[in-house]
This record gives C-alpha cells, structure tokens and sequence, in this order.
C-alpha cells in the first residue's frame, strides 16, 4: 500500500490493512519511527501485560477454606494451598517463619492460657474466697 491510497467504507478491506494504511500515513509525519515495525500490528494479543490483561481474569480458581478461612482452597485440586486441609497435619514450612508466627499461640482468643499464669501464682486454688485485705488506719 503506498501512503496515497484512501480506504473507504464501501470496499472490503481487513482490520489489518486499515491499521497498516494508518501507519502510513501516520509515519509520513514522524519519520523516525519504522513502517516495517508498524506492519506487524497484532490486534488479537494485547500488547501490554497491564491493564488489558486484567480485563480478562474472571474464573476464580480458589475458593474460601473451611479450615482456615483463608481464599486458598483449590476447587480442582481440592487442597487449600495456605493450611493443607483436608490433610490431618496443618501445613507449615521452616522457612516461612512469618508464617508460622501468624498462626502460632497467642495469636487467638486464648480462652483457657490467658487465665493460666494468675492461676498457677496462686497455686491452682480453687473453691475458696480469698482473703481480705484490711485497711491499716495508720
């Protein structure tokens, strides 16, 4: 195609051979950019890995784990990929220290461990009314 040829709407003319004529002309004006790079325009794949490649992602392949709770249960495969379930054991690697810290005691509500230091101070009594503590009206 040379830079003088008019597309017009009533010839069959592909995407491709439009863009190309574009470029075309477009080049006439900036004519430090490549015509031959211009020829190999790609309309089917996206040219950025950004915003357009965003646009297509809609299939959820992980799901929420009735373990953990986190969006990591595998549909397919039927593993969480956080916490392992259904294995038995939870899963854990020494080298995700940050991690283990995450899901370790203390991390909880530590219904039974947090009354467990005062209890053992005063010995593990129980059923009795401590003493009172009387005023010195010194």
């Amino acid at each position: 195609m040379s830079a003088s040829t008019d597309v017009t709407v009533g010839q069959e003319t592909s995407v491709h051979a439009v863009l190309v004529t574009v470029a075309w002309r477009w080049s006439d004006d900036h004519p430090n950019v490549s015509v031959r790079r211009m020829d190999r325009l790609s309309l089917d794949k996206p040219s950025t890995k950004g915003t357009t490649s965003f646009g297509k992602r809609h299939n959820k392949s992980h799901t929420a784990c009735r373990r953990c709770g986190k969006v990591s249960y595998h549909i397919q495969k039927k593993t969480c990929s956080s916490c392992g379930y259904p294995a038995k054991k939870m899963r854990n690697f020494n080298w995700g220290q940050k991690a283990k810290g995450r899901r370790t005691v203390g991390t909880g509500r530590m219904r039974y461990m947090k009354t467990l230091t005062r209890r053992f101070k005063n010995g593990f009594r129980e059923g009795t009314q401590a003493k009172k503590m009387i005023a010195s009206k010194e």
